[in-house]
Parts: structure tokens; C-alpha cells; sequence
């Protein structure tokens, strides 16, 4: 995934071609796009209370942004609506609510409507 150093943990995604899976390919270093070294199994184990448990790989800034760039490939967005999308449509709504405040000609159906009291 892109440029770095070589020891820096990659991870790759990709959509299953046959089924409703995401597959992964964890790889480190390497050149012209093939990985020197990857990861071909992930062991689970419980660690005792006093260990101090490491994280399972570190990947630069760039890194987990291809990765993130990968899964919205493999068609995965954000499980809760606060993307770019949602933050679009609160920012049209406060200009809506700013030019009915100030400009009360401007004032929309849809504010007028949202602000009847119940009943």
C-alpha cells in the first residue's frame, strides 16, 4: 500500500470475489508493489492481568489511510451517519435556521413546519 519504509506494517483489503467477506493481506516492506514478508496466521491467546498487552501491528498515518481507501473500495462506509454526509446536511440545516433567524422573508415551508408545537 504506497510508499514508506520497509519495516512498516501494511494491511491490505479487498472484497471476496465470491462471497459477502472483505479479505486482508497483512505484509511488511518489499518492493514494486510485492510484499518481502507477510502474515499467514493470527493467534489469539489471553494474556495474564499483570502483562502488558503491545499493539498487533503500528502503521503510519498514510498507511491506514490506503487501508481505509481499500475498504470504502470494498464498498464499507461508516456504521453511524456522521461522514461528510451527515455533517453536510447539519451544516444546511443551521444556514436554513440562520437565514429564517435573520432574513424572516427567507423563512422555508420546511422551517415553519419543524417548528409547530406538537398538537
Amino acid at each position: 500500500m504506497g510508499g514508506g519504509m520497509n519495516g512498516i506494517v501494511r494491511i491490505k483489503a479487498a472484497r471476496s470475489p465470491w462471497g459477502e467477506d472483505i479479505q486482508l493481506l497483512i505484509c511488511q516492506g518489499g518492493q514494486h508493489g510485492r510484499p518481502l514478508s507477510v502474515a499467514t496466521t493470527m493467534k489469539m491467546w489471553e494474556p495474564p492481568p499483570d502483562v502488558i498487552v503491545e499493539p498487533t501491528c503500528r502503521m503510519g498515518l498514510n498507511d491506514v489511510q490506503e487501508l481505509m481507501d481499500a475498504l470504502w473500495q470494498c464498498a464499507l462506509r461508516p456504521s453511524e451517519g456522521t461522514g461528510s454526509a451527515g455533517a453536510l446536511a447539519a451544516t444546511q440545516k443551521h444556514l436554513e435556521d440562520m437565514r429564517a433567524i435573520a432574513l424572516p422573508p427567507y423563512r422555508t415551508q420546511a422551517f415553519v413546519e419543524a417548528r409547530k408545537p406538537p398538537g
